[in-house]
């Protein structure tokens, strides 16, 4: 009950703030930020909303005309529904229930689990083991869920009713634009509670890429461009090279994901790229460098980082990178899964 009140509380208080910020108010984003502030319970979200505050004191921030583009151009009701998710369900009240969980049990758990669907396997999992992987996540406090797809028209579709089947988590899909169509960007406006990412394949621009994006714009849709970067592409993102493409494309989120292969070495020198971005805000997106980011978040919320994978097939790939071909969610619990891994 009070966890309902608290989101009809919200759902209120940031219409009020988005109807503000769309006249371009910078004293509405701070307002929105102080909002935020005041409901942040978690360790991450407090820390999350200082840091915040903080650099939205300097008036001449790009965050701000990121902020005004995502708002006069994304629906609102997306933005609502994934923030609400993500800020309440997963990082407020899911990080609650895993502290809880973890001072019962010898393991830690993970805010986040990833669906790794992109390398085919013989046996794909249906849409009946997907579902119960999310269910039993939300028991353990897990409402943010992100899923990499390949060109499986089944398992896509698996995921999708994962998604409309779970409208209080948080999912955050990253494909390739030949693996979307017109119908799959109509059900991610629809159901409001995914972020979408498209790959910018080799740190270059494609038609197929364009196009997808002119879809996404033209549906309102949350979205961001990620690229998956190994050695020889470290040089491209120091340079800002990669960046300033980025911006030509006007989304809210640029990923950086490093490749199994990448060096430690060019991992640290993209890493404090990626934190000298955020802290200079000079280009209007917001960067996020996807492992590392999720670690960080993962050590506030818990004792210490936790992560885990699920292949195509149900294997489970740990925090680094090895498979456990002991281990598949079709035969094992999610917890007993943690007890291994984590």
């Amino acid at each position: 009950m009070h966890q309902k009140l608290t989101r009809t509380m919200l759902d209120i208080a940031i219409d009020k703030g988005l109807k503000e910020i769309r006249t371009k108010s910078k004293r509405g984003i701070r307002n929105l930020v102080d909002l935020g502030a005041h409901f942040a319970k978690g360790r991450f979200q407090e820390y999350f909303y200082q840091i915040a505050q903080n650099m939205l004191e300097n008036e001449d921030s790009s965050y701000y005309d990121l902020v005004f583009n995502t708002v006069n151009n994304v629906d609102n009701n997306i933005l609502k529904t994934f923030g609400i998710n993500i800020g309440l369900n997963s990082w407020t009240y899911g990080a609650n229930t895993i502290r809880e969980k973890e001072n019962c049990y010898e393991y830690n758990t993970p805010w986040a689990i990833i669906f790794d669907f992109t390398i085919p396997t013989a046996i794909s999992l249906n849409s009946s083991d997907i579902l119960k992987s999310i269910s039993d996540g939300k028991d353990m406090g897990i409402f943010s869920y992100i899923a990499f797809i390949n060109d499986n028209t089944s398992l896509k579709e698996n995921l999708f009713e994962a998604f409309e089947k779970n409208p209080d988590c948080a999912f955050i899909l990253f494909a390739d634009p030949n693996n979307l169509d017109i119908n799959d960007i109509l059900k991610i406006k629809n159901l409001k509670n995914i972020l979408i990412s498209i790959n910018m394949e080799e740190m270059k621009e494609n038609q197929e890429l364009l196009s997808t994006v002119e879809l996404l714009k033209e549906n309102k849709c949350l979205y961001g461009i990620h690229s998956i970067y190994d050695d020889k592409d470290t040089e491209t993102i120091l340079n800002n090279e990669w960046i300033n493409k980025i911006v030509n494309l006007t989304s809210t989120f640029a990923f950086l994901i490093h490749s199994k292969n990448c060096k430690k070495e060019n991992i640290a020198k993209v890493s404090s790229y990626i934190q000298d971005m955020k802290t200079n805000q000079k280009y209007p997106t917001f960067l996020i460098d996807l492992y590392e980011d999720m670690s960080y978040v993962s050590k506030i919320i818990s004792s210490k980082s936790c992560f885990i994978k699920i292949l195509q097939d149900g294997k489970i790939i740990t925090e680094n990178e090895n498979t456990n071909s002991n281990l598949n969610i079709t035969n094992i619990k999610l917890e007993d899964i943690f007890s291994f891994s984590c």
